[in-house]
Order: C-alpha cells, then structure tokens, then sequence
C-alpha cells in the first residue's frame, strides 16, 4: 500500500493533465489510509495475543524451544511428518497453532517456515508444522492431501495435551 501511495503521489506531481492529478491524489490518500488501517489492526491483534508488532522481525533467543519430529501417516509415496515445537515450562493449557507451510501444494516443506512455529512456541504456544505430498504436473494430489491434512488435525488432537497444550484454544 505505501508503495502504491507512493507511485500515485509521483504521478500526481509529474502529470499536467488536472482529472490524472485528481485520481493519482485521490489514490495515493486512500492507499495511504489502507496502510495505516492495517498496520493498526495487525499491531491491534497481536497486542490482543500478548505478542509485540515486530516479533517476527526481531531476533529473540529461541533456544528453549523444543522440535522433535513424528510420523503422522504413511502415503503411497512414503512416510509423512510433523514437527511439535513446545517450551517446558510445566503450564497445561497453552494454545495450540497448526502451521501448513505456503508453496501452493506444489513446493515447500515444514522446515521451510520453521522459526515462525519457534517464536510462536516461544511465547507460549505449542505449534505444529506438516508436512503433506506434493503435487506436480505429472500427479495431482488435492484429494489425498486434503485427507493427510485431516489426519495431521487428528493426530495433533490426540496429542497436542503431551506438550502442554489445549485443544480449545
């Protein structure tokens, strides 16, 4: 959005035609109005959620979160994994986040987006990352990864209290 204000408020000071003027102004405030909109509700949720704005951003000791790696269901293709991230910190009712890693069920891996289920863990969460079959244009695998997502769900329902954490938050 700031980007997009930016262009619009160039083309607003270089284009002598007064309605382009008019519109590149008009789009530059409202682009401008949209950033500070949603940089106050995402600071506003994370707030909410006891984390700072930037937490993504700085660089905090994670060394106290625990990963270990568990076998959730078995493919065609082979084995399929999950990680637990978790702190020992002897609480009972953490809550719990599931991770699925982006990559357009074609790319990407649960180690891909690993620090962001550490920081998550690291402020109090368990959270878990999946893994899941890839798709490529030789095989199409929306309906089995859709099952193997489900299976994750399950196994981190009946395990998510091993680490600490509760189900209903």
């Amino acid at each position: 959005c700031i980007v997009l204000s930016v262009i619009a408020l160039v083309l607003c000071l270089i284009n002598r035609k007064k309605t382009v003027r008019w519109i590149a102004l008009a789009l530059s405030v409202v682009s401008l109005a949209a950033t500070i909109f949603f940089t106050c509700s995402n600071a506003s949720a994370l707030k909410q959620y006891d984390l700072k704005p930037n937490v993504f951003l700085s660089k905090e000791d994670l060394s106290v979160v625990r990963v270990e790696t568990y076998l959730y269901t078995q493919s065609e293709y082979g084995p399929v994994y999950l990680d637990a991230y978790w702190t020992e910190d002897g609480k009972a009712d953490k809550p719990v986040l599931i991770y699925i890693h982006r990559g357009g069920w074609i790319q990407g891996s649960r180690e891909t987006h690993a620090y962001y289920p550490k920081v998550f863990a690291n402020h109090g969460y368990v959270a878990f990352t999946l893994e899941y079959d890839l798709s490529s244009p030789e095989r199409h695998l929306a309906e089995s990864t859709e099952l193997q997502i489900a299976e994750a769900f399950a196994w981190v329902k009946n395990h998510a209290a091993d680490f600490g954490g509760d189900i209903t938050r």
